[in-house]
C-alpha cells in the first residue's frame, strides 16, 4: 500500500475542507440558520418541491446516505421548529410525505444570495475544468465509500 503523509489523505482533507465550509458558511448566514445536514435535507426538500415532487424519510435517508435514526431526529427539530410538517399517505399510515412550510421559504428566500455569494467565492480562480474534474473525483470517491460499506 502507497503510504502518503496524513496531510494528503483524501479522507483528511476533505475532512478539514468540510469543517472550514461550514464554519465558514455558518459566520457568513449567522445565528438562526441550520446545520450543515439540516441546509442539505432542506436544499433537497426545496428542489424535490420546486419540480413537484413528494418526499419521504426513505428518500432523505437514500439521498444522503444516513441511518433512519439520523434521518427523523433531523426532521423533528425540523418540524418542530416550524419549518417542515409530516403528513400520513392514504392508504399506508406508517409512509409520512415530508413538505416544507411557509415559513422555511420566506427564510430559505433571503439566505439565496448569501450562500450564491459562498459559492462564487468558493471556486474563485478555478476552472469550468477544475470544477469538473473535481465532481468527477469526488463521485469515485463516494462510489469507493458506498462499495466498503456494501462490504465489497
Amino acid at each position: 500500500m502507497n503510504q502518503r503523509p496524513d496531510r494528503e489523505h483524501i479522507g483528511f482533507l476533505i475532512s478539514v475542507t468540510d469543517r472550514l465550509i461550514k464554519r465558514t458558511l455558518s459566520s457568513t448566514l449567522g445565528e438562526g440558520y441550520f446545520s450543515g445536514i439540516q441546509i442539505r435535507i432542506i436544499h433537497f426538500l426545496m428542489r424535490r418541491r420546486k419540480n413537484g415532487t413528494p418526499v419521504y424519510q426513505k428518500d432523505i435517508e437514500k439521498e444522503f446516505k444516513i441511518r433512519r435514526s439520523s434521518v427523523t431526529s433531523v426532521l423533528s427539530n425540523l418540524e418542530k421548529a416550524g419549518y417542515i410538517s409530516r403528513s400520513s399517505v392514504d392508504g399506508d399510515a406508517r409512509l409520512k410525505q415530508v413538505n416544507v412550510t411557509d415559513k422555511l421559504v420566506g427564510m430559505m428566500e433571503e439566505g439565496r444570495e448569501k450562500v450564491e455569494d459562498f459559492e462564487a467565492r468558493l471556486s474563485e480562480g478555478i476552472s469550468e475544468e477544475e470544477i469538473a474534474a473535481f465532481v468527477r473525483v469526488i463521485g469515485k470517491v463516494t462510489e469507493n465509500i458506498e462499495k466498503m460499506e456494501d462490504g465489497e
